[in-house]
């Protein structure tokens, strides 16, 4: 995997990393449709696809899509066997781990944008950066799914959401209260870099089962390494009886879901149940050259 030169593009620059293997694209693209669709002209958005095994033809229209997307500068880096060996199952691939290389990738950059890519972006991503990360390590938002507390079960575990933070990860009822999500992140890459988090979060994995890869891990390394992240850069499309009112997010959370500036798809829009926020992804889906790649039981919800 080559490491990224840092380039002056002479203009204002945001840099946002994501990851996708082939099956991924379609959301990949959606996603950077919204953001483009929300992207100051005056600014240069360099856009880092950590490729994870997209395939020859899905590279060459993604990249003829891209090219429409004025604000957008793309670069690629091809991740190869890098995360060979990590586990993976049928809700997650190794591209999960793919934001651990971030650092490694880029290495003279001050400040990355980690999105997963079933986001869509609703403001200016730009607007992001100007968070204040201080010492920390990164800024995150709590996952939603801490304010389902004994509600959410963890099939593997046979444990409850909670009881699976505090059991078997072994975080004290405080920082599971403050779980973050990790499809959302701020990363003040130079410390990362000059510290290794990452790289020991990797070297990690083989010695501690997870049931949410790693974001898990991120949570274990970052007990008191992370910023809060304002609720609305990640705002999740689960349905509002399963959280916890007496969460202390509770109400920030109710707040951010009636003026979200990224959502995420932690529920897929294309179930066949109604979903809050469908609506956004099928606009984007639509903009792209995959919607009709799209099987039809996804394309049922519209």
């Amino acid at each position: 995997m080559t490491p990224l030169a840092r380039i002056d593009y002479g203009a204002p620059t945001v840099t946002v990393a994501i990851a996708s293997d082939d099956n991924y694209v379609p959301l990949a693209a959606a996603m950077l449709a919204s953001l483009a669709d929300n992207a100051n002209p005056r600014t240069v958005y360099e856009i880092v696809i950590l490729d994870c095994g997209i395939t020859d033809y899905r590279r060459r229209v993604l990249d003829w899509f891209l090219r429409r997307l004025t604000p957008l500068t793309v670069r690629y880096v091809q991740v190869g066997h890098a995360l060979d060996g990590l586990y993976a199952s049928r809700h997650a691939t190794v591209a999960t781990y793919a934001r651990l290389l971030i650092p490694e990738t880029l290495p003279n950059h001050d400040v990355v944008i980690y999105l997963d890519v079933d986001t869509i972006v609703l403001t200016d991503i730009a607007r992001l950066c100007t968070w204040d990360l201080g010492r920390s390590y990164l800024a995150a938002t709590t996952n939603c799914v801490v304010l389902s507390g004994m509600r959410c079960t963890v099939a593997e575990f046979g444990l409850s959401h909670r009881d699976y933070l505090t059991s078997h990860l072994h975080l004290t009822s405080s920082e599971a209260d403050s779980y973050f999500n990790a499809g959302v992140l701020l990363l003040n890459n130079q410390r990362i870099k000059h510290d290794r988090i990452f790289e020991s979060i990797l070297r990690s994995h083989a010695s501690i089962r997870c049931a949410f890869w790693d974001q898990d891990l991120l949570n274990l390394a970052l007990r008191s390494g992370r910023s809060l992240l304002d609720i609305r850069w990640n705002v999740a499309n689960a349905h509002e009886q399963t959280f916890v009112r007496v969460h202390p997010d509770f109400d920030d959370l109710m707040a951010a879901r009636e003026s979200p500036f990224i959502v995420h798809f932690t529920i897929k829009p294309w179930d066949q149940r109604p979903h809050r926020y469908a609506e956004y992804f099928w606009y984007y889906l639509r903009r792209t050259p995959f919607y009709e790649q799209c099987p039809p039981t996804q394309r049922a919800a519209l």
